[in-house]
């Protein structure tokens, strides 16, 4: 269960390769010692230390590991890795309990410590009394961790914005975003759409589209994304957005060596339009981990 409360997010910039098989060496350590994986902070230090065997002095655990290079992000520079926090307040697919926090901070504090300096959340984790709790930790551990570290910048913060079928005009999206500074204690940086209606309710997605390009108007954000898109939505929404006068910096969409079909085909698109690819759940929600063999 507590394997998956931290989720790496590897961000894909025109033509790395972020999933390269794992070096012999690292995959012969990782395999042999499962236990590492049997809290939140241990599985914090395993995806860092693949990170680390597949790029050669990456985002590592060990201070003594050089924080690795920081690649371009809708006008921000960013860490190749990043946390996803998918399951940091959602009970009922991850098992998230309150008592976790304590841990979780360290988690936190570990990833930042170690150069990582993007975070992932959604306005949709956390549910019920638990709404946005993953924003509402982030924004804690944030302070927590500037308060005992003065002077080290925060890092940037990405988060989703669920498509709520009541979400039918731009102002719910600008609203939404609003909650989530608030929740998060500080502006968002990087406001994305959760995922596409097109499929269900294409007649949202103007409205959807229109409260992205507001949220950066309205300078309630550095830079805006989507995620879930494949390549026929991904050309329509980045065309608005252009003709709105915004950029479009990222398509977030499920990668990993378990899951390539679509995103291969999402990487040529976004590669054309110069919209970064980041990849979620990149070690297949855990499968490729290194706790099972």
């Amino acid at each position: 269960m507590v394997l998956c409360a931290v989720m790496a997010l590897l961000i894909s910039v025109q033509g790395v390769a972020a999933f390269t098989p794992l070096p012999p060496a690292v995959a012969a350590g990782l395999f042999s010692r499962p236990s590492l994986c049997r809290s939140p902070a241990s599985v914090a230090r395993v995806s860092m230390g693949i990170f680390d065997g597949i790029f050669g002095g990456g985002q590592g655990a060990s201070s003594a590991t050089p924080p690795g290079r920081k690649v371009p992000f809708g006008g921000l520079e960013v860490s190749e890795m990043g946390i996803g926090t998918w399951a940091w307040g959602n009970k009922l697919l991850w098992g998230y309990d309150e008592s976790m926090d304590a841990e979780l901070q360290e988690v936190f504090n570990l990833c930042v410590s170690g150069g990582v300096n993007l975070f992932d959340t959604g306005d949709s984790y956390g549910t019920g009394k638990l709404e946005g709790q993953s924003e509402k930790l982030l924004g804690r551990f944030m302070e927590e961790y500037a308060a005992a570290n003065p002077g080290r910048p925060y890092p940037y913060v990405a988060t989703k914005l669920a498509t709520y079928p009541w979400r039918l005009t731009s102002e719910s999206m600008v609203g939404a975003c609003k909650a989530s500074s608030e929740r998060l204690r500080r502006p968002v940086d990087v406001g994305q759409i959760h995922w596409s209606a097109a499929n269900y309710a294409p007649w949202q997605e103007g409205a959807l589209w229109e409260g992205l390009a507001r949220m950066k108007q309205e300078g309630l954000v550095r830079t805006v994304g989507v995620s879930n898109y494949g390549p026929k939505q991904l050309r329509k929404v980045h065309a608005y957005l252009e003709g709105e006068g915004v950029k479009l910096a990222s398509n977030q969409i499920q990668y990993s060596l378990l899951s390539r079909s679509v995103g291969d085909e999402v990487k040529e698109v976004c590669d054309e339009l110069g919209v970064t690819m980041i990849a979620y759940s990149p070690l297949g929600l855990g499968v490729l981990g290194g706790r099972y063999r």
